[in-house]
This record gives C-alpha cells, structure tokens and sequence, in this order.
C-alpha cells in the first residue's frame, strides 16, 4: 500500500505515479519502508519517483 504525504492511496502504483508527477517540488522524496515490505514494492516507489524526475531519492527503514 502506497502513501503520500500522510494519505493512503487506494490505486496502488499508477495512483502514486500520477499524484508524485503532480507535485510542484520535484527536489526530494523519502520512500520508507518497515522490515517486512517486499523489495518488488519498493522498486515500484523508486521508479515511480524517478519517473517523475525528483533530484533526490532516499530511502528510509523502519523495523
């Protein structure tokens, strides 16, 4: 399940997509991620965020 900015997303990928792409500051993004979150998944946050063309992505873990 994706979030942006504290609200749940309810179309999965494509939804997160569209809503980074239609953010006005492209600078930076966190993706986080606690322990038990697939990799495939978290792959999807990074390439959409790259899709969306922010300069800087960081990734931050929570157990």
């Amino acid at each position: 399940q994706f979030a942006l900015n504290g609200r749940f997303l309810s179309q999965g990928h494509d939804a997160l997509s569209e809503a980074l792409t239609a953010l006005p500051n492209k600078t930076s993004v966190l993706i986080y991620a606690d322990a038990n979150a697939r990799h495939a998944v978290v792959i999807e946050a990074l390439e959409a965020a790259r899709h969306a063309q922010f300069e800087k992505i960081s990734f931050v873990t929570q157990q």
